[in-house]
């Protein structure tokens, strides 16, 4: 017994790269000058990847991003966050119409503004205590709908959140959409 099947080729791509780096910051906590604020170093780490496959009808790709701060001075632990990045899309076309989808998740620890005073010090300090995650979707379809005309709609979804309430901060959600028709003036050659 045997099947026919289609075979289909495709593309895969994947590459990763690290950067790590290190600056002096001689006040990192945004203290006043009067009450004599230390510097510190700081080192940035960032690890991003990138996955991708495509083949003669479809297209994916993913790009994870993964940023550390890191103080090796205790007295700024406060400040060391970790961030996480997530976009990708995706794509399908036909003879006559593309649909595609984009995506986009984090999850990004935010300072607190210089009025946060904490219950160990009454001084107004910086402090990565909140965490803000985000995400978006965004479908879209392009029709050719004759050699001259294309018609193109989009949506969008997206939403904020905040960890901490009763801040200056405000949690949101958006919804968007778009519709566009375009026409050659001349044919095509």
């Amino acid at each position: 017994l045997f099947v026919n099947l289609p075979v289909y080729a495709a593309t895969w791509n994947s590459g990763t790269r690290f950067d790590l780096s290190s600056d002096w910051n001689d006040n990192p906590a945004l203290l006043d000058d009067v009450i004599n604020p230390e510097g510190t170093f700081r080192f940035l780490a960032a690890y991003a990847g990138e996955f991708e496959r495509q083949d003669n009808n479809s297209s994916f790709n993913i790009r994870p991003l993964i940023t550390t701060d890191y103080y090796p001075d205790s007295k700024f632990s406060n400040l060391q966050a970790t961030d996480l990045f997530l976009p990708g899309s995706f794509s399908y076309r036909r003879p006559r119409n593309i649909w595609s989808l984009g995506f986009n998740a984090s999850r990004q620890s935010v300072l607190s503004d210089e009025a946060t005073t904490s219950q160990a010090s009454p001084i107004a300090t910086l402090q990565a205590d909140d965490t803000l995650t985000q995400a978006s979707l965004a479908p879209s379809t392009l029709w050719q709908i004759t050699e001259r005309d294309k018609l193109q709609i989009g949506l969008s979804y997206g939403i904020t959140d905040y960890d901490l309430e009763f801040t200056s901060r405000s949690d949101t959600t958006s919804v968007g959409g778009n519709f566009s028709y375009s026409r050659s003036l001349t044919e095509r050659q």
